[in-house]
């Protein structure tokens, strides 16, 4: 998306998560780390994330990804990674924003977008 002052914008990522409970076992997190440090590195990163079709989120793969890109689509979503926002997961308003912002779609383009941001953030705020 554009940026209003002309910076170079934001892309939109999309946020997936690798859960590990915390069970104060010292093994089972030793296993997990183990684990991640597997799965993201190079030797096997770069197979999981070409066999996906999903763009690489590790620094030395966006890097390799870049060098081997052939089309100017490619190029342009690897180097879009520099930029990209992710949603706001973590934060606890967020699931009130998400159902007002879901539940107000069909009212995008038939009421006053001042007056429909205001009801959103009248939503938001009822449920925070």
């Amino acid at each position: 998306m554009p940026d209003k002052d002309g910076g170079d914008g934001v892309a939109t990522g999309v946020t997936d998560f690798i859960i590990a409970f915390n069970n104060d076992d010292a093994d089972r997190k030793t296993a997990t780390g183990a684990f991640l440090d597997l799965m993201y590195s190079d030797a096997m990163y770069e197979g999981w994330y070409k066999g996906t079709k999903l763009l690489p989120v590790t620094t030395s793969m966006i890097e390799k990804a870049k060098a081997e890109a052939t089309t100017d689509n490619e190029k342009g979503f690897l180097e879009a990674l520099s930029i990209v926002k992710f949603l706001p997961v973590g934060n606890s308003q967020w699931d009130a924003l998400q159902t007002a912002l879901q539940g107000n779609a069909y009212k995008v383009g038939t009421e006053d977008p001042a007056e429909l941001l205001g009801q959103i953030q009248a939503q938001v705020d009822a449920q925070s």
